[in-house]
């Protein structure tokens, strides 16, 4: 008997990579294009977008592909259909997300001995920022959304300076710490509290995207972008669905203050630089103004 709640999915890159010969057969496979889009591919000289730049062949119009699915039918897509694209920043390969962006703003170098990782754990408020940027572009992605254990707290993966084995690398970040049984991969949950305010974010990105369709269901056809032009790193879109009609902004410029224009009538805001839910922080009208490095998402009233 099949167990409808089995998922199939793919890492699709040994023995050759083709992700879209999983997607021709009705497969799912992780998206590395938005992973290395959106977080980019090394913190070091690959940044990508939640840092305000481009990594590699990336530009507005790939990230809005993202935003769909990276489907084949926009330019350099990879699956037929968005339930097969699973959208992902952080798996067990890398370092954590949270450990990218500490690397990838120079707050930490990669050889840096961490004397007392509870301190290294606490996010600065830029850190906090783009973590937040990214999982909010990650959840209002159509696909599926995967994340990594204790990404939701910027988990850091630390090798331990009483290690009983020799390592060159004792009290640095691991990044690649798949043969680490110790405290290296292991969870700690203090950390959650430390980072209390991310965890919360990401509670309610879950709660946004697990009670309103819209983000897991839309159709290409409805979502319907802006027409930016000053800010290459503002985007923009409309997501009309059913009943429901909402608008997604996000300015990953590190340095520009964006405005967005609204169409008529009141928004609500359901998830803004600060606060993730379902429940409406506030009632705009007209416009919506985003510092650096934040997003947002309206709902019509």
């Amino acid at each position: 008997k099949i167990n409808p709640q089995v998922i199939f999915v793919c890492e699709p890159w040994g023995g050759g990579y083709d992700p879209s010969g999983f997607s021709v057969r009705g497969w799912g496979a992780w998206n590395d294009q938005i992973r290395n889009g959106i977080k980019g591919e090394n913190p070091f000289d690959g940044s990508g977008w939640i840092f305000g730049k481009w990594y590699g062949n990336n530009d507005p119009d790939r990230i809005k592909s993202y935003v769909n699915g990276t489907l084949t039918k926009d330019k350099h897509g990879l699956f037929k259909l968005p339930e097969h694209s699973v959208n992902y920043l952080e798996a067990h390969d890398g370092y954590t997300l949270g450990d990218f962006i500490r690397l990838g703003l120079g707050d930490v170098k990669k050889d840096q001995l961490i004397e007392d990782v509870d301190e290294h754990v606490k996010l600065t408020v830029q850190q906090l920022k783009l973590n937040k940027l990214g999982a909010l572009f990650l959840f209002t992605s159509r696909g599926i959304t995967m994340i990594s254990e204790g990404q939701e707290f910027a988990r850091s993966k630390v090798i331990p300076q009483d290690l009983g084995v020799s390592d060159k690398h004792k009290g640095m970040i691991d990044h690649n710490s798949y043969d680490k049984d110790n405290e290296t991969n292991y969870i700690n949950y203090n950390h959650a509290k430390i980072n209390e305010d991310l965890l919360n974010y990401y509670k309610g990105l879950i709660e946004l995207r697990k009670k309103y369709e819209a983000f897991r269901r839309a159709d290409y056809e409805q979502v319907n972008f802006f027409d930016l032009k000053d800010n290459p790193f503002a985007m923009g879109y409309m997501l009309d669905f059913n009943s429901d009609n909402f608008i997604v902004l996000f300015n990953a410029s590190i340095e520009i203050t964006e405005e967005f224009f609204l169409p008529e009538g009141d928004w609500e805001i359901l998830v803004d630089a600060s606060s993730a839910g379902v429940e409406p922080l506030t009632v705009i009208s007209s416009k919506a103004v985003l510092d650096p490095s934040t997003g947002i998402v309206l709902k019509k009233r």
